[in-house]
């Protein structure tokens, strides 16, 4: 792959990723994943849907958010938030202020 076929790759993303408001990072690294993350963010996804918010709130995977011995970690990158311990039933809580703030 080329540079300029990594610096496309990197505007379309960054384009795609203006569309939403929310970004919500569900930690899926060893520690977390080891805690049953992979449930949160299906319960997370679950909600979202539930709520009607996929087009302005997005839930993603992604690796370690630095402390694992507070794991799972869900993170909030638009309210600067990050939830520590957190449980699939959880999700309605976390998503409560985003639904209010679209």
């Amino acid at each position: 792959m080329t540079l300029d076929e990594l610096e496309k790759i990197g505007t379309t993303e960054r384009a795609q990723q203006k569309q939403f408001a929310h970004h919500i990072n569900v930690c899926v690294a060893a520690g977390c994943l080891s805690s049953h993350s992979d449930q949160i963010k299906d319960a997370l996804d679950h909600e979202v849907s539930r709520r009607a918010m996929e087009s302005w709130c997005q839930v993603k995977s992604v690796g370690c958010l630095g402390l694992c011995a507070a794991g799972p970690l869900v993170a909030v990158a638009s309210q600067n938030v990050l939830y520590r311990h957190v449980k699939p039933d959880d999700a309605p809580e976390i998503l409560k202020p985003l639904a209010k703030n679209r």
